[in-house]
């Protein structure tokens, strides 16, 4: 059982007994029950460890296994890896035949597509026509499934920014493959090193050696995923805002034309609380000449979540609404007149229902467009 490396943890956390994990937890808010928090699911996990429950009970066992976001905040609040062990669980749950069907219409979808939309992999293209890319640049522009399919303008402007600062990419096109990252979270591991190992030896082709990207999940998923099932995956891995914000604080960026707006910031999971990128785009904000950043009063590592990773969306989207809803009446009540992120699957949650909230959405490099020259 893949349960069997966390089981000191898990051992850990049914003898302490604390509950710290469902203080922030946004399901546990929402469903008000021990079993969706993270230490009724730890249990769940040592009754699977121990063979005590009876096999009739999987299939609601997964159900409630996942229902969760794989945010992170139980893990924030805790000294153990939480995200992992319950990733670890749905894995040993798939295993033994358990898992979501629309989970799996995504997955066989990034299979034949490149992508979990069931959308034409030759329209993940579309954005990048007319911009030429450096074939042989060791620096690959991976644009993702969420961004090219639902957000290509936001590209445009990403690679844009990045050839102003002297930075040339190549770009694989239609060979681009999806990263995976839901058959990871969703405990298809198999098919999920099956992935790995053809996108290493994509990008070895290619001469890749450093991937940059514009999609918290993309970078996660390459960064901190692939080389735990994969060590020959070793590439460097870097979040656009890195890049630029770095480029600020060495004084080679500097923003002339103010933006005056009154913003907040929503820190996305995977990229805040999950991959440790928290002050980065306030730097860029906070160099940008009119920008009024007013912070929301769950930030960082506490940042409240959207609802929209770990697959949960096709699992319980009334409960994703929920959770979407809850942030963005926090982000209104900051009084901003502009929500910034910079995440596509948290702005895909957001666009569906801020139409009813006194406040709009927008990128970071939206604004850095705006305030560039």
């Amino acid at each position: 059982m893949e349960l069997e490396k966390y089981k000191d943890a898990i051992y850990t956390c049914n003898r302490t007994r604390c509950g710290f994990c469902r203080e922030e937890c946004p399901v546990f808010k929402e469903k008000k029950l021990e079993t969706y928090a993270c230490r009724g699911k730890m249990l769940i996990a040592r009754g699977m460890l121990e063979g005590i429950i009876p096999e009739n009970e999987y299939e609601e066992i997964a159900k409630i296994v996942n229902t969760c976001s794989v945010c992170g905040s139980c893990a924030a609040n805790c000294a153990l890896d939480n995200d992992e062990i319950l990733e670890a669980l749905r894995a040993d749950l798939v295993k033994k035949g358990f898992t979501d069907e629309n989970h799996l219409i995504g997955i066989n979808s990034i299979l034949e597509k490149e992508n979990p939309f069931q959308l034409d992999r030759e329209d993940k293209t579309d954005w990048a026509e007319g911009i030429e890319f450096n074939k042989q640049s060791p620096i690959l522009f991976y644009a993702g499934c969420t961004d090219s399919l639902f957000y290509p303008e936001r590209l445009e402007k990403t690679v844009r920014i990045l050839k102003k600062l002297g930075i040339e990419m190549n770009y694989l096109g239609s060979d681009e493959p999806c990263c995976g990252e839901l058959m990871h979270t969703t405990g298809h591991w198999n098919k999920f090193r099956a992935q790995i190992e053809k996108t290493e030896k994509l990008f070895r082709e290619a001469g890749v050696k450093t991937i940059v990207t514009h999609c918290p999940g993309c970078l996660r998923t390459f960064r901190d995923k692939y080389p735990k099932f994969y060590e020959k995956f070793d590439f460097e891995v870097l979040h656009v805002i890195q890049i630029i914000a770095k480029e600020i604080e060495s004084g080679k960026i500097t923003f002339k034309k103010p933006v005056n707006m009154k913003v907040t910031y929503h820190d996305p999971c995977h990229l805040g609380r999950l991959a440790g990128i928290i002050e980065e785009p306030r730097t860029i904000l906070n160099a940008i000449p009119g920008i009024e950043l007013i912070e929301m009063p769950h930030i960082g590592y506490q940042s409240h979540c959207c609802g929209g990773g770990g697959g949960l969306m096709a699992v319980d989207y009334d409960l994703v609404a929920n959770l979407t809803d809850s942030r963005l009446k926090e982000a209104e009540e900051t009084g901003a007149e502009y929500l910034v992120t910079i995440c596509p699957t948290c702005e895909f949650n957001f666009d569906k229902v801020i139409r009813n909230y006194n406040i709009k959405l927008l990128d970071v490099m939206d604004i850095i467009d705006m305030a560039i020259d």
